[in-house]
């Protein structure tokens, strides 16, 4: 989570509105004093109320990331204690026992947690656990499908956690990764999406301000078909044309897959979570999946109880809607 300084922020944010509402009402270069009026004027409003900033109390502590490492007695792959700030850094108690359920453990889990509470890391970690201990690393296929709501999610889940983690943290280990949604044009070069990378400072900035884009990443769909990613990031409505149309079929023509996550899914209600259900299932029956797999479903927006009963009672129901929507337990 990127850190701001709200008095920064709301001078920045005055400052823009100031500029839109001068374009709005343009004053010609042969009056310059009404001009300067006008900018005086428009700098002595209020546009921006604020800042309001309010102390929140921090999520409850557990240990580090390196201390769950082998190297340490843990489960974990002794990669990941080189994570930048690992050793400084306690993870939030939920974090831990988000990584002791799903990586030690295999279960699949919903994650119903506050905004900024690292709810990310709770299926990230846990996929890049799985991958650097495959067995299989040269097997071709998917192996963890992240699935969005919306394009502007993936982007920025893609660009500011996911490809800094396997595309620069863990780039020495090979972990493919790659996004397949309307965004990415067919036919088109490397070098284009590459060019087109390159002009997002802050993504340059989180992939360490190199002069190049991780060769483990994949940015375009002939590089997906290919040579299908090992973590797939897409919507639900590319999933169902991938799945549709007889050119996806190399992408899914290996049965690899292991997890499945749906990030956002409060989103999935009334008759768009029964497509989704059933086009997880179709996606399932094309691979000929027998044996279960691990899901993932995170959200800060799903119901919590006032009393103990409540809350175990919201939990059965968020459970049995997660298992309908996965057809996984």
């Amino acid at each position: 989570m990127n850190e701001s300084n709200p008095i920064a922020l709301v001078d920045e944010l005055k400052a823009v509105l100031e500029r839109y509402i001068a374009t709005t009402l343009p004053i010609s270069r042969r009056y310059p004093l009404l001009a300067e009026r006008f900018r005086a004027e428009l700098a002595q409003q209020r546009l921006v109320e604020g800042p309001y900033v309010e102390a929140l109390p921090d999520f409850e502590k557990g240990v580090t990331l390196p201390e769950l490492t082998r190297n340490h007695g843990g489960f974990l792959h002794d990669a990941l204690a080189g994570l930048p700030k690992a050793k400084e850094r306690r993870l939030h108690l939920h974090q831990q026992r988000a990584l002791e359920l799903s990586a030690r453990d295999g279960k699949s889990l919903l994650v119903a947690t506050g905004t900024g509470s690292g709810k990310t890391e709770t299926f990230l970690y846990p996929i890049a656990n799985m991958l650097l201990n495959d067995p299989e690393p040269d097997k071709p296929g998917v192996r963890a499908l992240l699935i969005y709501p919306m394009n502007a999610l993936a982007n920025d889940q893609l660009y500011y956690r996911i490809a800094p983690l396997f595309g620069r943290h863990l780039e020495e280990h090979g972990i493919t990764f790659g996004r397949y949604t309307g965004q990415v044009k067919a036919n088109t070069k490397r070098s284009e999406e590459e060019s087109r990378l390159f002009s997002n400072q802050k993504l340059m900035h989180a992939l360490g301000e190199q002069d190049r884009i991780p060769a483990n990443w994949r940015l375009t769909r002939e590089e997906m078909l290919n040579d299908p990613p090992k973590v797939l990031i897409t919507n639900y409505a590319m999933l169902e044309h991938l799945l549709l149309l007889p050119r996806n079929a190399r992408l899914f023509s290996a049965n690899a897959l292991r997890c499945i996550v749906l990030d956002e899914i409060h989103t999935y209600s009334g008759a768009q979570a029964t497509e989704v259900a059933f086009l997880l299932r179709k996606l399932k029956n094309r691979l000929g999946i027998k044996a279960p797999l691990q899901v993932f479903g995170t959200s800060a927006s799903l119901a919590e109880g006032k009393d103990d009963d409540e809350k175990r009672e919201i939990e059965e129901k968020l459970k049995t809607f997660a298992r309908d929507l996965f057809a996984e337990e």
